[in-house]
């Protein structure tokens, strides 16, 4: 093939296999299944098991041997940055939570595998690793092998759960953590090993790898924390940061090549090394991860599946071969973690379910994989074997863990935790960021830990915005300076989040999804037309945001010691009830629920009903103390409201049409409570298209894949 025939065929293998990998792994993603499961599965479509055997002419004409090594050169500096990225966001602080059961647990999750899967080389290496020549390597190399966890897949599977704060999840991710770093450490010796069967080559090779380990550790790793005090004096990743960690990686991930214990491992030695600052590693992770994730990794799996070949597997003895390599996978993590659990005293169901989730291989089984195959340390029929075992095991996870520790056991674990309460606050005029933190404040309270609060400043495009990207990100900075001071006077972390928006109400929309937060906290509509205070980009958050909204209209607000809700029974009023009540629990603030009637209707059954409902939101005894029920029957609800807000600092009320309270785009109605009300009002909309009103806490959704590009 000249030239331009190979440059055509990898444009058309690489849009092929990044369209199926999406496609399949979105499919997989609707069976609740890791879409890096559907995307394994991409890669064995492609290769000869399934393509090269049903359709042999489309796969040589698609695939042919030419073309194959600039493939595997593309998977390869996949693979390298994907270790970067699992080595930063491993951070170590994470194994000293439960860190004594967390190191019993893994170390027999690493032993009884590793034992397992040497015993089984040693047993069966006649039939199935003669051709390798190196018993000992292969054997240690199986051993490692067996030992690895996905670490990777194990946290999107406890995040999609919403288990990553409690006792299991937490023990669960330090044992992975402490897996992977054992695994890649013992991998590294068999790699040295196998290269170098000489004492003396060995004995040079782990001198060096002492040296590199001192150096990375000593002067790698100061420099790396430098670079983290410039992105937290800039809040941004400049370009040419981004380049010095690129250099820094390709210049680990060469050294340990040169050294001669894999490319692999320098690269997630540097990410190990890195600053952990939850800020710095979001921001690095973003700079990397969709590109890695959507473009280079599903070139590795389909570099995968066309080195895979199941039908090599072409007798009852071989299957007979793969079954067992299964099982005894399954065992020995399965089994080790469990026992161990036991001993440590963990209840039976927590101690299965965390052997089920260290049991999931998945990428990181396929990376090691790859290293032997090339090392020519298992054959090509314990290559497919061992390729069957990670998807195997990576499929049964999420099943087995619905099992063992079904969702209503989930959910009992996690009220039991402190739920994490997160909020948005997008802000357009720099003045009204101060007020808006005087309402987060109240509703986040003294749990500072498990709250998080954002910052958000959307840059409309400039005219010159293409040649200049940064041209306003001062303006950007100034807009949240208000906040920001505010923030710190009252001790709150804030995240700044600023970036240049063409359509400001869906990036409002798609950055709460995308942070995942229980609430959007802004400011209302300045009409230059009409009344329509929820109008405009206000209106449009309303409508298009999948987290409940609140827009508040300050009337000067100092303190917040009395609340007035006027409750209807609609969600939206609940949501009012859930929030008054949040702010009743974390201040001194009363709560006076008003209940408005119509008269001559005999107000008893509905506003028993209106009661029972408060009730069930105020259930906590102390914040019963702080609530008032009052009733009043009047055909002029909105009249009442205004009389009685006279006597509050803040009304908490649900849109609604009784109230006159509904968003319109131009809507030309007066909003008489909005621009009549003498109190502050925070008026309130829970989640659009919502039939019902969950309480904030079961709001918490796994993270959407989409990140919204940061410039601050």
């Amino acid at each position: 093939m000249h030239g331009t025939s190979v440059i055509l065929t990898i444009f058309v293998q690489v849009a092929l296999i990044v369209a199926l990998s999406r496609l399949i792994g979105w499919i997989f993603s609707r069976f609740h299944q890791p879409q890096v499961m559907g995307e394994m599965i991409a890669g064995i479509i492609l290769g000869p098991s399934l393509l090269g055997f049903a359709a042999p002419a489309a796969y040589q004409r698609l695939f042919p041997a030419e073309s194959l090594q600039f493939l595997a050169i593309l998977s390869q500096i996949g693979v390298v940055f994907f270790l970067f990225l699992i080595g930063l966001e491993l951070d170590p602080a994470i194994l000293r939570t439960r860190a004594k059961a967390a190191a019993g647990i893994s170390l027999a999750s690493i032993l009884f595998p590793f034992l397992l899967g040497f015993s089984f080389t040693i047993l069966f290496y006649n039939q199935l690793f003669a051709a390798t020549g190196r018993p000992w390597a292969s054997a240690l190399f199986m051993g490692a092998a067996m030992s690895i966890t996905a670490f990777p897949v194990l946290a999107r599977i406890l995040t999609e759960r919403n288990l990553h704060r409690s006792q299991l999840g937490v023990i669960s991710i330090a044992c992975a953590a402490i897996n992977d770093l054992a695994a890649w450490c013992i991998l590294a010796a068999v790699v040295a090993v196998a290269k170098y069967s000489s004492p003396a080559h060995a004995l040079r090779t782990a001198i060096a790898a002492a040296i590199y380990i001192a150096l990375m550790t000593l002067a790698v790793r100061p420099f790396l924390k430098r670079l983290q005090l410039i992105h937290e004096q800039q809040r941004k990743l400049s370009q040419n940061m981004v380049a010095v960690i690129l250099l820094l990686v390709l210049a680990s991930a060469f050294a340990t090549e040169r050294i001669g214990i894999h490319a692999l491992f320098g690269a997630f030695v540097l990410g190990l090394v890195m600053p952990k600052n939850p800020q710095f590693v979001r921001h690095l992770s973003e700079k990397f991860e969709d590109f890695i994730v959507v473009f280079l990794l599903p070139l590795f799996f389909a570099y995968t599946g066309l080195n895979t070949r199941i039908t090599l597997l072409n007798s009852p003895a071989m299957w007979g071969f793969a079954i067992l390599i299964i099982a005894i996978a399954c065992a020995g993590k399965f089994g080790g973690a469990l026992l161990a659990a036991r001993l440590f005293k963990m209840p039976w169901r927590e101690s299965a379910a965390i052997g089920v989730l260290l049991n999931t291989r998945g990428l990181m089984e396929l990376i090691i994989l790859n290293i032997g195959r090339e090392l020519s340390l298992i054959s090509p029929q314990v290559f497919a074997m061992m390729v069957l075992m990670a998807l195997i095991t990576t499929a049964i996870t999420t099943p087995l863990l619905n099992w063992i520790y079904p969702p209503r056991m989930l959910d009992a674990a996690q009220t039991r935790q402190a739920a994490e309460f997160s909020i948005l606050i997008p802000i357009s005029l720099p003045k009204s960021g101060a007020p808006l933190v005087q309402i987060a404040d109240a509703l986040i309270g003294t749990a500072r830990s498990a709250a998080r609060l954002f910052a958000l400043h959307l840059r409309r495009p400039t005219e010159h915005e293409a040649f200049h990207p940064h041209e306003d990100e001062t303006d950007a900075d100034a807009a949240l300076v208000p906040l920001l001071s505010q923030a710190q006077a009252r001790a709150l972390p804030v995240e700044p989040i600023t970036f240049v928006s063409n359509d400001v109400a869906a990036d409002i929309a798609s950055t709460a999804a995308s942070r995942n937060v229980n609430l959007v906290l802004m400011g209302y509509h300045n009409p230059i037309f009409g009344k329509a205070m929820l109008g405009g980009t206000v209106h449009r958050v309303l409508t298009a945001c999948s987290a409940p909204v609140a827009v508040f209209v300050d009337r000067g607000l100092r303190n917040i010691d009395k609340i007035l809700v006027p409750y209807l029974g609609s969600a939206h009023d609940a949501l009012a009830l859930e929030l008054a009540a949040r702010m009743a629990k974390n201040t001194s603030a009363r709560v006076t629920v008003l209940n408005v009637v119509p008269p001559l209707t005999g107000p008893a059954g509905k506003s028993a009903d209106a009661r029972c409902a408060v009730e069930k939101i105020f259930a906590d005894p102390a914040q019963k103390t702080s609530l008032t029920f009052q009733v009043v029957e009047d055909s002029s609800p909105v009249g009442v409201v205004l009389h009685q807000a006279r006597n509050f600092d803040l009304v908490i009320i649900g849109v609604a049409e009784e109230w006159g309270l509904e968003s319109r785009l131009f809507g030309w109605r007066p909003e008489k409570i909005a621009t009549d009300c003498p109190a502050s009002l925070l008026i309130v909309r829970q989640f659009a298209n919502s039939q019902k009103s969950p309480s904030l806490a079961e709001l918490s959704r796994p993270n959407p894949q989409h990140h919204p590009k940061m410039a601050s």
